[in-house]
């Protein structure tokens, strides 16, 4: 065995145990949000939200065809496999920096085992396909520094290319392309250069070619089709690969939001390589900033141009496209490593074996990541699994009844729509969706920017919802589905498997003739229109970070004009003015959930409402509950300056610890 063969074995036998990892903590069957839409758009050949995606789908269709275990199965497992990849190419990469494999092997896993980017190996999403993606650009552009070639050249055009079939995000790369023209040789700068890049660039978006085929046939599921775009026109597709209907999120602006964000990207990334490799990393950068080489430039176009888009990218999941900038960390923490290697080195020259044995005892570092996955790691309950989910709503033994769903339905509402075929007396109306829609109508004539674009949409939204139910409830029974939110604030870490995105299904507000036994007497009136009768809470004590309910008796005893929320507040009794968030919460529970205005409501009469709530991090202890009304048209305003004289005390209830809850400051 040649030593060229016996180092490959060597270096792939670390990669294969990644991917058994990855492997095993792929989830095993169709998963929430967008990781559910691409498996269904997938099985279906249909169409999913901007951009389009029309490599990602085809991959997965393709993938999906292996003979091995379930198709959703294998869609989140192809995530695993481009993983493994992407960590082929950074170990490359920390290689071709350091040429010290003890430094780029422990950077290396210093990455792959970090939590953000461990949380998306197993999923159908298109992080770690991005993550490959760039880092293959990565490492093609510094064979080009190497050794300028005019066809590696056209490779990464074409790469390119095929980066924004995948995922608009790709242009965050362009500079550092750019900066490949910069510095190449001056007679390679010709016409043949730019012309071979345009047309590989073309080549590569030819998958988009799927999606106008594939319009034309209706295909099972198409998401431009919910919104009345047909892909028939010029607009239809700039609809379609500018992501126009989430403009506000991708390119709002706020400064003071922008320093947040600042600081969360950059105190993620230290956690997520568990403090020591940012550290680590830290050194390398600096390091490499004194070199000051091509290279160096190359990556900081690379690291520093993504990091600053994404902190200005303000969607939902946009910390996990963080991992695209984390991975560019890497080779500086390589190069920290080798540093500390080399410092090793030189303190024990004049004994070689020690000296070797104390760079060698580096790897020791790797401990610190695989605690991490024990950490991390939690068991699958496949009873909170989607389809579990799903199953559950449209097994219930009432027919013909009406499903709204609201807060972010719009995640869980395509797995209904998608299951809908199996339940056709089950009609399913979605908040989310609605909202879209409406805000992709207010935006051809209004600002997405207007400080109050967003309250009118929210407005408008909720008085076409309140039309739709008011129509619905007077044919058949209706029934509300909720996303229920572990996630408080960014450092808060999610309860993987179990209270995040955990779903309920509750009534809609009922109305009773009298009060039933074993409620808390309040009797608060606010106002001269609304009173709250009693209230109970279930289960008592309350767990943090577990489900909840509370049931609010109103009683209404004068007109009403607007939508009224209330704020409930649960303070902790030992503290004296708390401010901190571990000895007071706040949630917002909308009269009517936001569907069945108060307005509506008959006089006189007892409505009780079911509010499930997942409890937040508290210190456990006896807390003070007390409840507030406001009209969400002047929320910035009131009731927040004025919280101390504003709410009515209801009374109190017990919180408890939960052992098996998992805090950011546990770490």
């Amino acid at each position: 065995m040649t030593p060229d063969i016996r180092t490959y074995l060597y270096r792939l036998i670390p990669f294969s145990l990644l991917f058994l990892l990855y492997g095993f903590l792929t989830f095993p069957c169709i998963y929430w949000g967008d990781s559910g839409e691409f498996s269904y758009v997938a099985t279906f050949l249909g169409i999913p939200h901007p951009t389009g995606y029309p490599l990602y789908t085809q991959l997965l269709r393709l993938f999906s065809s292996i003979p091995i275990g379930s198709p959703y199965f294998l869609h989140n497992l192809l995530s695993a496999l481009f993983a493994v990849l992407a960590m082929v190419l950074l170990f490359k990469i920390c290689l071709q920096l350091t040429e010290n494999p003890t430094a780029s092997w422990i950077a290396t896993f210093f990455f792959a085992l970090s939590p953000t980017f461990l949380n998306r190996t197993g999923l159908a999403e298109v992080y770690t396909m991005q993550v490959f993606i760039c880092l293959l650009v990565a490492t093609m552009g510094l064979s080009l520094l190497r050794e300028w070639d005019i066809r590696r050249f056209w490779i990464i055009s074409f790469l390119l290319g095929l980066g924004l079939s995948h995922h608009l995000i790709t242009v965050m790369v362009f500079p550092g392309v750019l900066f490949l023209i910069v510095v190449a040789p001056r007679g390679s700068k010709n016409f043949k250069l730019f012309l071979g890049s345009a047309l590989f660039g073309l080549l590569g978006l030819l998958p988009y070619l799927f999606i106008a085929f594939r319009s034309r046939f209706s295909p099972e599921f198409s998401y431009p089709n919910l919104f009345g775009i047909t892909l028939s026109s010029f607009r239809d597709w700039y609809w379609l690969l500018s992501g126009e209907i989430f403009r506000t999120e991708m390119s709002s602006f706020s400064l003071s939001r922008h320093v947040e964000d600042f600081g969360f990207f950059f105190f993620l990334l230290f956690k997520d390589f568990y403090w020591i490799g940012g550290i680590i990393g830290l050194l390398g950068l600096v390091k490499e900033v004194q070199k000051h080489t091509r290279p160096f430039i190359f990556l900081g176009l690379l690291f520093f141009v993504q990091s600053i888009s994404l902190i200005h990218y303000n969607v939902p999941d946009v910390f996990e496209f963080y991992i695209m900038a984390f991975s560019l960390w890497t080779p500086w923490l390589a190069v920290g490593l080798n540093q500390i290697g080399i410092l090793l080195k030189e303190t024990f020259k004049e004994n070689k074996k020690i000296s070797i044995y104390y760079s060698r005892s580096l790897y020791v570092l790797l401990l610190i990541p695989i605690w991490g996955v024990f950490q991390f790691f939690k068991p699958v309950s496949l009873d909170q699994t989607p389809l579990a989910y799903v199953h559950k709503v449209f097994s219930l033994p009432q027919t013909n009844f009406t499903l709204f769903t609201t807060y972010t339905g719009r995640d869980i509402f395509r797995l209904f729509q998608f299951l809908t075929p199996v339940r056709p007396d089950v009609t399913v109306i979605d908040y989310g969706l609605d909202l879209l829609t409406e805000r992709s109508r207010m935006m051809k004539t209004d600002d997405p920017r207007s400080e109050t674009f967003n309250n009118r949409l929210h407005l408008n939204d909720t008085r076409i919802m309140e039309k739709s139910l008011a129509e619905e409830i007077s044919k058949r029974p209706v029934f509300f589905s909720r996303e229920e939110w572990f996630l408080n604030d960014k450092f808060f870490q999610k309860k993987i498997f179990e209270s995040f995105n955990s779903l309920t299904i509750k009534p809609s507000p009922s109305i009773l003739e009298g009060l039933p036994p074993q409620v808390q007497q309040s009797d608060l009136l606010f106002g001269s229109s609304l009173r709250l009768l009693a209230y109970a809470l279930d289960p008592t004590p309350v767990v943090e970070g577990e489900l909840f309910a509370i049931r609010l008796y109103w009683q209404k005893v004068g007109p009403i004009s607007g939508d009224i929320t209330a704020l409930l507040l649960m303070e902790n009794k030992s503290v004296v003015n708390p401010d901190s968030p571990l000895d007071q919460f706040f949630v917002q529970l909308t009269l009517g959930y936001g569907l069945w205005s108060p307005v509506l409501w008959p006089d006189g009469k007892i409505i009780e409402e079911i509010y499930q709530i997942t409890a937040p991090s508290l210190h456990p202890n006896q807390y003070k509950i007390s409840l507030t009304l406001y009209d969400k048209k002047t929320f910035d305003q009131t009731p927040f300056k004025k919280i101390p004289k504003s709410f009515s005390l209801l009374g109190e209830a017990k919180i408890v610890d939960n052992p098996d809850l998992k805090h950011y400051w546990d770490n």
